[in-house]
């Protein structure tokens, strides 16, 4: 008889740690849905920042290009402006 006592106690104790075990997967179930809900929103702020960045950066080459022509212009301006006084 002491030795299906044993064996209840056993059983008894496996149910329990499962109960613990299924409570511990729950939790941890959560938490990855959460921190899945966090990647997917910073990856679409990193895609919005990265957009962003594209932008303005062709903003920048767009206003280089400008002063590049600018400063041409003013070249060909004090080229021509001087040959003249020559």
């Amino acid at each position: 008889m002491e030795i299906l006592e044993q064996l209840d106690a056993q059983v008894t104790n496996l149910l329990e740690r499962i109960h613990t075990l299924r409570a511990e997967n729950e939790g941890l179930r959560t938490e990855l849905e959460s921190l899945k809900e966090t990647i997917t929103a910073l990856e679409e702020k990193t895609q919005s920042l990265t957009d962003a960045l594209d932008q303005e950066k062709a903003v920048r080459m767009k206003a280089l290009e400008q002063i590049n022509t600018l400063i041409q212009k003013i070249q060909d301006f004090d080229s021509k402006k001087y040959q003249s006084t020559v």
